[in-house]
């Protein structure tokens, strides 16, 4: 527990102390902020904290949506010398949509407006935690990662 509230801290100050003049930096900077947050939502499935899920399902949601969604945002971000940025941008506003329709899911699994039982909003929420990941490795692989797989 102290390690992960140590690195948090740690993402924080970096974040928080950083340069943003340069853009692939600032890409690198936004995207380790989005895996800090998708951490701290891990942990709060596996402790089974609502409240904890929510608050950092909410700082997640908004800060993908405003990153992953903004097409000229994204072009601006990618290396200079980044082939195919259009190509990858769109990968990444397909993710930035995949990930809502899950926070979408997870969201309602919270409220459990249908009175659905404990364990069918757990796989529900789990599940769509999943899909969030993926989403995030799918357009890693495609767009950043590529060419480090395969060396």
């Amino acid at each position: 527990m102290k390690k992960s509230i140590l690195m948090s801290g740690f993402l924080v100050l970096i974040m928080g102390t950083a340069s943003f003049g340069a853009q692939e930096f600032d890409l690198r900077l936004n995207m380790l902020k989005l895996n800090s947050e998708l951490n701290d939502l891990h942990r709060g499935f596996i402790r089974g904290d609502k409240k904890e899920v929510s608050v950092a399902l909410e700082s997640f949601a908004k800060d993908a949506k405003d990153l992953l969604s903004n097409r000229d945002a994204m072009i601006n971000m990618l290396p200079k010398d980044m082939k195919n940025k259009k190509h990858k941008v769109n990968i990444a506003v397909e993710s930035a949509r995949e990930i809502d329709i899950s926070v979408q899911t997870i969201r309602e699994a919270i409220e459990n407006k249908d009175s659905v039982s404990v364990i069918k909003r757990q796989n529900a929420s789990q599940e769509a935690y999943l899909h969030i990941v993926d989403s995030c490795f799918k357009c890693h692989n495609l767009v950043r990662d590529k060419g480090r797989i395969s060396q």
